[in-house]
């Protein structure tokens, strides 16, 4: 029986999420029993340490859900995604604010990510980014004073069916379209007659 290449790639990304997370939760469970066992854990080495940790936590727990595989009836709590997403963008170049108030399907979660993720890339000076929902409409936007061009990533969205050559780095390109289409949603891509703004919706 062939395997599908989507459930492949997601099952992929979830087996790394899970080997990766153990080893960097162990590290982060030595860290407070240091902290618990000695006065002096507090140095800026045990910070770095720490800080990285946190890190790395933040980034698997956003990657389970954008190249992982999850459950078609699981869903995303507002705060949950909140939870995921604020440590990956405080202090960055990018502000991101999610105004979607109500549960979502693991899957669109999945759609979301990827699409930060899109839009991440083409604002290398930074941006912002926006997450709304209107009636089974979601969309994504993206604002910034500086778009990257890049039109093979753009067609990439809106002709999966063509072959494109795409970096590692830019693999979200290629997923988020096959991901819309198991939803039976299709991607709308749109750009401000400024060009200052992109619009991903689905």
């Amino acid at each position: 029986m062939k395997h599908d290449p989507l459930q492949l790639a997601t099952l992929i990304g979830s087996r790394i999420c899970h080997d990766l997370a153990s080893p960097i939760g162990a590290v982060k469970n030595g860290l407070e029993l240091l902290h618990l066992s000695s006065e002096n854990s507090r140095g800026p080495e045990i910070s770095l340490i720490e800080e990285s940790s946190d890190n790395a936590i933040g980034q698997i727990n956003f990657f389970r859900i954008a190249f992982g595989m999850g459950s078609k009836h699981a869903e995303l709590s507002p705060d949950r995604a909140r939870n995921i997403l604020s440590p990956l963008f405080n202090g960055s170049r990018v502000v991101l604010s999610w105004s979607i108030e109500t549960n979502i399907t693991r899957i669109e979660a999945q759609a979301i990510f990827l699409s930060i993720l899109c839009l991440e890339t083409a604002m290398p000076l930074g941006g912002e980014i926006h997450l709304g929902r209107q009636k089974d409409k979601t969309t994504v936007k993206g604002s910034s004073s500086n778009f990257s061009q890049n039109p093979e990533l753009w067609n990439s969205l809106l002709q999966p069916s063509k072959r494109h050559d795409i970096a590692p780095a830019h693999v979200h390109f290629l997923l988020l379209p096959l991901i819309c289409q198991q939803m039976e949603k299709p991607i709308n891509l749109d750009q401000s007659a400024d060009n200052k703004a992109v619009y991903i919706r689905f």
